[in-house]
């Protein structure tokens, strides 16, 4: 009776409009124990411990006016009184998300009239039909907003605010783009409801009144069918306790009859273990002894084979000791042919190794002999005292004395150059001095006295050609000023004319003397050397390409004021009235490289 006149009192409120919005008045709940599960208004399903009309008053609560307009402005402007599950996540809140710029496609695409709407999304944190408001903290309009995405896609890092409701960019305030015609018809619409609600909240509590009374008469029912139930449950527990007495005692004797069968089991185990062992045992002796006879049968058959194979060791020991008596006189003889062939070859060795001591005695002995005469003749010191003997070489080589051409009848003269035979001279009546000075410097128009065999010569202009340095620079160096031939090609034919004419004269001496200063070795075996590219050109090589290819040969070195001449090859050994001049660089340390002037 009391929860009907609650009931009563809840509907008179709801048709008043007097409901509070915020604090329902609590009402007394139905006895849990008569109350049964109930589907009342709108499909609510309502517990036990719930009150029936604090729900509906829950439930048919009047929403805000605030509330009502965010509803029909968000409706509106999305045009759809329902938004997707991802739309409807941010509707009403400002969703903020961070975004990774400078990556090609962007995260995502933005459109629609606006230009704030997404389009396509690559990311996962944001979806089709968002809208954005704002960029990196910062609200802008549509027509700002699609310029600031653009520049801040150019950033590594930005972040970008989304919402569906009353303060997207559709409109900052959504209220006032409605408009005073659309206000009216949501006031109107919000009267319409008021009353259907009011309406709705009396249907229902009269409907809640009438269940009350039959929950009290299905409860007072529901208590009668407990009661009998509870009395069957009594009658029912009693007869289980007789069947769990019955099936104790069964269960008693099943362990009874299961620990003797048990013991049964056990006893046939031990007999089955028991014949077990002893038929193990005369296994074992049996086995024990056919292994005893096999070891004796094959103890028997190894001795048998053990002295089968001392008879047999002993037949060969006596057939090797007839073969090596029948092969002793062959291997005496030929250990004496074998030591006799050693003390031969040891006699062919020492003198062998006689021979090369007494060629390289004479070689030294003549080395000396050649080194003071060229050290007497030409002023060339022992290689062994000169710091750098190839240039040393170049320098004797360069200085050779020529003969004297021979006297033209008609001038010039010998003594003023005139055009007269010099024992015609007027001015000069005695014959010309004989000084070691003269005589070098006859013929030789326009020689210097420095003492050096050449001119000041000095070129201001020429340009270094690099050559490989290989060992064989001053032949490619050479190849390349002749533009004929190759430096393999050169070597081969300067190498073999040394070895064909070794007593050609070069600088007054032979060439065997200045190859026996320069390397020791005799001129067979040094062509052999520089033949096959194992030894490195020299001065030597430079004096004989000069005779062999008819050729002048200058060598320059770098100095402060240009390239000034050391030495000069073949200039007074060649008939030819105008010579091919190949000019080389030397760079110290036995290398070359072409010049060109």
């Amino acid at each position: 009776m009391q929860a009907k006149v609650s009931l009563q009192a809840a509907a008179g409120l709801a048709l008043a409009g007097k409901v509070p919005d915020s604090k329902p008045t609590r009402l007394p709940q139905v006895n849990a124990s008569a109350a049964r599960p109930y589907r009342g208004h709108n499909s609510l399903t309502l517990q036990r411990n719930t009150s029936p009309a604090r729900l509906l008053l829950e439930e048919h609560r009047p929403q805000d006016s605030k509330s009502r307009v965010k509803r029909c402005l968000v409706q509106q402007m999305t045009r759809s009184s329902t938004l997707t599950p991802s739309m409807s996540h941010i509707a009403g809140l400002d969703k903020i998300v961070e975004l990774k710029g400078l990556i090609s496609p962007p995260a995502c695409e933005f459109g629609g009239k606006h230009g704030n709407v997404v389009t396509s999304s690559r990311v996962h944190t944001v979806h089709k039909g968002w809208r954005a408001i704002a960029v990196d903290g910062q609200r802008l309009g549509p027509a700002e907003l699609a310029s600031a995405l653009a520049s801040a896609q150019r950033h590594s890092r930005y972040t970008v605010t989304f919402r569906i409701g009353d303060r997207d960019v559709d409109g900052e305030n959504a209220r006032g783009a409605v408009g005073k015609k659309d206000q009216d018809v949501l006031e109107q619409a919000e009267q319409e409801n008021r009353a259907a609600e009011a309406e709705s909240l009396r249907r229902a509590a009269e409907k809640v009144a009438a269940e009350a009374a039959d929950r009290e008469r299905m409860a007072l029912l529901e208590a009668r069918r407990e009661a009998a139930e509870a009395e069957k449950c009594v009658r029912e527990a009693r007869e289980a306790e007789r069947q769990e007495r019955e099936v104790a005692d069964a269960s008693q004797e099943a362990r009874r009859k299961a620990s003797e069968a048990e013991k049964r089991a056990r006893e046939a185990i031990e007999a089955e273990r028991q014949e077990r062992e002893i038929a193990e045992a005369a296994c074992a002796t049996q086995a024990g002894e056919e292994a005893d006879r096999k070891r004796r049968v094959a103890e028997e058959t190894r001795r048998m084979a053990q002295g089968e194979m001392e008879l047999q060791s002993a037949e060969r020991a006596r057939q090797e000791a007839k073969r090596r008596a029948d092969e002793e006189p062959y291997r005496q003889a030929a250990d004496e042919s074998e030591q006799r062939q050693m003390a031969a070859d040891e006699v062919e060795k020492h003198k062998a190794e006689e021979t090369e001591r007494k060629i390289a005695f004479e070689q030294e002995a003549a080395r000396d002999i050649v080194t003071k005469r060229l050290e007497k003749e030409c002023g060339l010191p022992p290689r062994s005292t000169i710091a750098d003997p190839h240039q040393a070489l170049m320098k004797a080589l360069s200085q050779a004395k020529t003969a004297v051409p021979k006297k033209k009848r008609g001038g010039p003269c010998d003594k003023c150059d005139g055009p007269h035979h010099e024992d015609d001279c007027p001015h000069f009546k005695g014959k010309r001095d004989k000084h070691k000075d003269a005589i070098d410097r006859y013929g030789k128009k326009g020689a210097s006295d420095n003492g050096e065999g050449d001119g000041h010569v000095v070129l201001c202009s020429a340009r270094i050609i690099p050559q490989p340095g290989d060992g064989s620079c001053l032949f490619h160096s050479v190849s390349y000023g002749l533009k004929s031939t190759s430096a393999t090609r050169l070597r081969a034919e300067i190498a073999d004319f040394i070895a064909s004419s070794p007593d050609m004269l070069i600088a007054d001496n032979p060439i065997k003397d200045w190859v026996l200063w320069d390397s020791g070795l005799d001129v067979k075996a040094y062509a052999k050397t520089m033949r096959t590219g194992s030894r490195w050109g020299g001065a030597v090589e430079l004096a004989v390409c000069a005779q062999l290819k008819a050729v002048a040969i200058h060598i320059y070195e770098k100095g402060a004021r240009g390239f000034a001449r050391i030495s000069a090859f073949g200039e007074d050994t060649c008939s030819k009235p105008k010579l091919q001049v190949v000019n080389l660089h030397y760079g110290g340390r036995v290398h070359y490289d072409a010049l060109e002037v």
